[in-house]
């Protein structure tokens, strides 16, 4: 049986994702260059065993959410995807089948976000787990949102359901995927949305939860130098309460549980239809969380984190 080589991997990958556009370079070159100026940048790795598990997961699904979690990324900024690099550490006993549904779900996570084009990158072989990294380049919208804009007083605010896809995560280990294919769906393939102009308008700073609610909220008044209080009563919880073992498991979903990719905004008002409120900024330092008869107590603002050596 004959083996993929480097040029074999991308001659299947190019064979369906868009190259070449107006002011830019395609896959071949040396380098790529951008001809446009006020880009937008941002790159998201994920790793297998630590990002996907393939026992749940398809190289379609994978392909996907790779895409998915870089235009929540460029959406959190007011920004709109328009050209992306793919480095790829592929196993060495990788199947073409394999290689070819990563492609497919790629291009139709493309499809789906105005067909980023492919400009290049770089591939390589590995004896260990498969390396994926992808930088996704995008055009800055009217306005260009950052973390650091929140003010005390601010409503925050959510434009998706918190906890499905920590939900998801948590069937397909226990073998009840049957239990809900929305929850299975949210972790294998996100959605994130772009923001509307009302949004746009309303916003005074944005952050797209990637690692849970407390973590990514607190990372968003902390950088607008704010304290933060969080509502125990929170988007998707109906959908989750049958799926959850106890509040505790509920809460753990929907608090730290991550990989939701919503927008979390900061406003004085509401951003829109579609939106949902989920706490406030505070002038006064420290994470709370508001208990539903309006009691606040402490949290540690945790979530999915990396650990890497030794302290």
């Amino acid at each position: 049986m004959s083996r993929l080589d480097e040029l074999a991997v991308i001659e299947r990958l190019t064979r369906s994702l868009s190259l070449g556009r107006s002011g830019l370079w395609s896959v071949g070159d040396d380098g790529a260059l951008l001809a446009a100026q006020d880009r937008l940048v941002v790159t998201d790795a994920m790793v297998e065993g630590r990002h996907f598990d393939l026992r749940w997961s398809s190289w379609s699904d994978v392909g996907f959410k790779l895409l998915a979690r870089n235009v929540s990324d460029i959406f959190a900024m007011g920004g709109r995807p328009t050209a992306m690099l793919l480095t790829l550490a592929l196993p060495c006993n990788l199947a073409a089948a394999a290689l070819d549904a990563f492609a497919k779900g790629l291009e139709t996570a493309a499809a789906r976000w105005g067909n980023p084009v492919l400009i290049g990158g770089d591939t390589t072989s590995v004896d260990g787990p498969a390396v994926l990294t992808l930088t996704l380049f995008g055009k800055r919208g009217s306005r260009l949102l950052a973390r650091s804009g929140g003010r005390a007083g601010d409503r925050l605010w959510v434009d998706g359901p918190l906890g499905l896809a920590a939900a998801g995560l948590a069937l397909l280990a226990s073998g009840e995927s049957h239990r809900s294919e929305v929850a299975v769906a949210a972790h294998r393939r996100p959605s994130p949305k772009p923001l509307l102009p009302g949004a746009m308008r309303a916003a005074h700073a944005c952050i797209d939860i990637s690692d849970g609610l407390l973590l990514d909220a607190s990372r968003l008044a902390s950088a607008s130098g704010c304290g933060l209080v969080v509502t125990e009563v929170l988007p998707g919880r109906e959908q989750l309460q049958p799926l959850a073992r106890d509040r505790e498991e509920l809460a753990a979903w929907q608090l730290t549980g991550g990989d939701d990719y919503v927008r979390l905004v900061s406003a004085s008002a509401s951003p829109g239809r579609g939106w949902s409120p989920v706490g406030r900024l505070t002038a006064d330092e420290g994470c709370f969380i508001e208990r539903e008869d309006g009691t606040l107590y402490a949290a540690a603002p945790s979530g999915y984190l990396h650990h890497f050596g030794q302290p």
